[in-house]
């Protein structure tokens, strides 16, 4: 059990372009803050709170998001090149021209979100994800509605 009873509170704070390399931002709560175009390279984001967070161009190289909450966050052009989302959060999210080469997807919660112009992904990376609704690319055969429950 986790002894630390308060976690850092980012909530609306604007970090555009800051130097957050390697930061340990394990459990912050970021919802709503503008991290646009934030250098996260390495940083640690394990079970971060980032609803509706402006990750817009973020470098997010190898950043550790591991069970990390993204409800509706904006990660358009973002680079997630190797960054582990394992069992992350990824509801609603806009990852419009992101990069997601080699990026850890195991067990991420997909669910109506739009895949469609995301780059550098394939559909081994999604085979244990959390499919209803998501939206892919023409080519892609996994099934959008996967985990869709009746």
């Amino acid at each position: 059990q986790d002894p630390q009873t308060e976690y850092l509170n980012l909530q609306n704070t604007n970090l555009q372009g800051t130097d957050l390399r390697r930061a340990n931002l394990q459990r912050a709560v970021l919802r709503e803050a503008n991290l646009q175009r934030a250098d996260l390279f390495e940083a640690n984001l394990q079970r971060a709170v980032l609803q509706t967070v402006n990750l817009q161009r973020a470098n997010l190289y190898r950043a550790n998001l591991q069970r990390a909450f993204l409800y509706g966050a904006n990660l358009q052009r973002a680079n997630l090149y190797k960054a582990n989302l394992q069992e992350a959060e990824l509801i609603g999210v806009n990852p419009q021209g992101a990069f997601l080469y080699g990026a850890n997807l195991q067990g991420a919660d997909l669910r109506d979100a739009n895949l469609t112009e995301v780059r550098g992904w394939n559909d081994t990376q999604l085979g244990t994800a959390k499919l209803c609704r998501t939206k892919f690319p023409s080519g892609s055969t996994l099934n959008p509605d996967r985990d869709c429950k009746n």
